[in-house]
């Protein structure tokens, strides 16, 4: 499918990510830029960076699962929902639910 603008692209594969690992909710696009620290939205732009390493979350801890050069690489944190989508199937959603670790 062509795509005119990479946004586009973007909120075809957030849906389709969202459908396949059966999680519900909404979300919504803002009609202009806001500034960060307005109280106006819940901030997440600076979440990922390619420049910058994530922090922890004491709340999640992956749980391992098979991927293709684990023999030779072991089990990969945080490479991509994708990765365990292709690698788990449906069982993808079952995997990040036991990653999460809330008390």
């Amino acid at each position: 499918k062509k795509h005119s603008f990479l946004i586009d692209l973007n909120l075809e594969i957030m849906d389709y990510l969202l459908e396949a690992l059966e999680i519900t909710g909404d979300y919504s696009l803002t009609k202009e830029f806001m500034e960060a620290g307005s109280g106006q939205f819940n901030d997440c732009r600076e979440t990922v960076h390619p420049k910058k390493k994530l922090s922890e979350d004491p709340d999640f801890k992956a749980e391992p699962y098979p991927q293709v050069f684990s023999d030779r690489l072991g089990f990969q944190e945080n490479l991509s929902v994708i990765d365990l989508l292709f690698n788990e199937g449906p069982n993808a959603g079952t995997i990040l639910d036991r990653s999460i670790h809330r008390e």
